[in-house]
């Protein structure tokens, strides 16, 4: 199975919540449990001005995912694509919650309709249709892109400011962080170019 990527642009990203909406909505989740939230950082001075950030958050996919390790049940598996799941026959809850515990980020969470442990799954049902996870489908500023790295690889190298790897990128939770408008310079260019390549 081909593995796929979602990044999402912060510089376009200005904390319409379109994203977690359609999250609740695809998943029926319940008031008060967000499988994706948007965080805002600032305002804070940039040089002479006032700079907000709105950084969209969702389960990151760890490539040394703890949960995995921890869950006494082996409720929690990743697929060859590298998404994390959690089977909720073989959760057992809030009897348990040790996933919960070792999220350093706080993704994971108990639904308390179904007392289970739920995560976002990067709407696997979607995907394994063909469709896209329906955050990247209902943002209006079109700042969050899901694929495979080929596809992919222009807009990131062009428009990376976050990245959300599935599975094994960077050791950081699957995350890469570049400065906001920050110029990719050519060395960056054929630096990138060569992490690329070794994966694929």
């Amino acid at each position: 199975m081909a593995q796929k990527y979602l990044f999402v642009d912060l510089k376009y990203c200005y904390e319409c919540h379109a994203c977690s909406v359609a999250c609740k909505q695809e998943h029926s989740l319940p008031v008060g449990i967000r499988w994706i939230d948007v965080l805002k950082f600032g305002p804070k001075r940039a040089g002479n001005k006032l700079r907000t950030d709105y950084v969209p958050m969702m389960c990151m996919n760890c490539p040394s995912a703890p949960c995995i390790n921890v869950c006494p049940t082996k409720a929690i598996t990743r697929r060859s694509d590298g998404i994390v799941l959690i089977n909720p026959e073989l959760c057992t809850g809030e009897a348990c919650s040790k996933c919960i515990e070792e999220c350093s980020i706080g993704l994971i969470q108990i639904n308390p309709q179904k007392n289970v442990a739920e995560k976002c799954n990067l709407c696997v049902d979607r995907v394994d249709a063909g469709l896209l996870p329906a955050c990247v489908v209902a943002c209006p500023s079109k700042c969050m892109y899901y694929g495979e790295m080929n596809g992919l690889m222009q807009n990131i190298i062009t428009r990376l400011y976050y990245f959300t790897l599935v599975p094994e990128f960077t050791e950081h939770r699957g995350m890469m962080r570049w400065q906001k408008g920050a110029p990719v310079g050519r060395k960056l260019h054929r630096l990138f170019f060569s992490l690329i390549r070794k994966l694929l």
